[in-house]
């Protein structure tokens, strides 16, 4: 497990950096508020997509160690008919809702945002059997095309900034789909296919959270609706270079969640121990690393983002709590808690929202970053409590740890 988390962390890290490097050249060639509409329809993006993928991007993460080849197949093949149809509806909506010079953007983003959805659930399986390349390869590919098609674009063949960034991201994500998909097909043979409700009953209540937690990429849309254009663009750029933060959590749980599902009391018990004290330790250090590294927005970005700085300040240590929650969401649910979880993301997700509106509207874009901060360290105080206690009831009523 140690040599996957690293191997995983070493590529995910890689891949932020050069995903907050091509936002950062998108931010300095568009205007402030068409960076903000960008930025705002990606995250409603990420929002259908997760919904489009059912959950089974967790569900096959606990059900693949078990050896339920039937409900994972289903499950595949489910989220592979949701990808294609949420792309192409998606695509439409954008075409009709965007700005007219943003309208090629838009439906071009959808097509790779349910592209790639589906593409990080192919690599979700290879995690689940112990891969430690193919996943690793996968996030690389796209980020680092990603970042080496959008400038060509760009500058080379004179393509408008925001249809080069979203281009380059398409083109990125279809060859990693060509080159996820075939080590999938070969290490899951066909087979009977298990009742789709079957996979869904369980995997609904993982989409929920995922949905809910994806829920917060619609802060950019909200400080837009309530503090203007310029606002949610400088919000955008100071958060989404906060973003590469939240790989180590997000790494943790997809690594932890297979292991969670199999392990005994006693190892379940050290693990929540663990992410507990990462949590405190690690989140006490983002706050002064986010005040001295703020002062180098103003100058990366360019003119127009001076309130970005203001802004990472406050989102660096709230992406990192929001990492951690989906770190102790993932624990949770390998402990057979979905249920638990659902309830509390399903509550989280507008309180969230409400806060960056909140925000917004008292202190602008730096209000909106204070709002996502403090209800971000409330959220995840909720369920690293919630971890440590399961632990304690499992081991006191003598249950197994995973409850199916």
């Amino acid at each position: 497990m140690r040599r996957q988390f690293v191997t995983l962390l070493g590529a995910r890290g890689t891949a932020g950096l050069a995903q907050a490097a091509v936002l950062v050249l998108v931010a300095r060639w568009m205007h402030v508020a068409d960076y903000g509409a960008l930025m705002g329809w990606a995250g409603a993006l990420l929002v259908a997509a997760t919904v489009a993928d059912l959950g089974v991007s967790g569900y096959v993460l606990v059900q693949l160690p078990k050896g339920h080849l039937g409900t994972v197949r289903r499950a595949l093949r489910l989220n592979t008919i949701t990808s294609i149809a949420g792309g192409v509806v998606f695509a439409g909506l954008g075409a009709l809702i965007a700005p007219s010079e943003l309208k090629g953007a838009f439906a071009i983003l959808a097509v790779a945002a349910f592209l790639e959805k589906n593409t990080e659930t192919l690599t979700y399986v290879r995690i689940a059997q112990g891969d430690k390349v193919i996943p690793a390869l996968s996030i690389l590919l796209r980020r680092l095309l990603n970042l080496a098609l959008t400038p060509l674009l760009y500058f080379v063949f004179g393509v408008d900034a925001a249809v080069a960034y979203a281009l380059g991201y398409a083109i990125a994500c279809a060859i990693a789909q060509v080159h996820a998909r075939r080590p999938v097909h070969r290490s899951i043979p066909a087979g009977p296919l298990e009742d789709t409700w079957a996979v869904l009953r369980h995997s609904l209540r993982i989409m929920v959270e995922l949905a809910a937690g994806g829920a917060r990429t619609l802060d950019t849309a909200v400080v837009g609706w309530v503090a203007g254009g310029a606002a949610a663009g400088a919000y955008a750029a100071g958060t989404r270079l906060a973003n590469p933060f939240v790989l180590i959590a997000g790494t943790l749980s997809n690594v932890l969640m297979p292991h969670v599902s199999l392990a005994d009391h006693a190892a379940s018990r050290r693990i929540a121990r663990r992410l507990a004290l990462a949590t405190v330790a690690l989140g006490a250090v983002m706050f002064p690393v986010a005040y001295l590294v703020s002062p180098l927005l103003p100058i990366l970005l360019g003119e127009g983002y001076e309130e970005s700085q203001a802004v990472f300040a406050w989102a660096l240590p709230a992406i990192f709590f929001v990492g951690m929650s989906t770190a102790f969401a993932g624990y949770l649910q390998a402990l057979g808690r979905s249920g638990f979880v659902a309830i509390a993301a399903g509550v989280n997700a507008p309180v969230l929202l409400g806060a960056v509106a909140l925000g917004a509207s008292m202190g602008g874009a730096a209000g909106a970053a204070i709002g996502l901060c403090a209800s971000s360290m409330v959220y995840v105080v909720v369920l690293g409590a919630r971890s440590l206690v399961a632990t304690r009831a499992s081991d006191a009523e003598g249950s197994p740890a995973i409850l199916g």
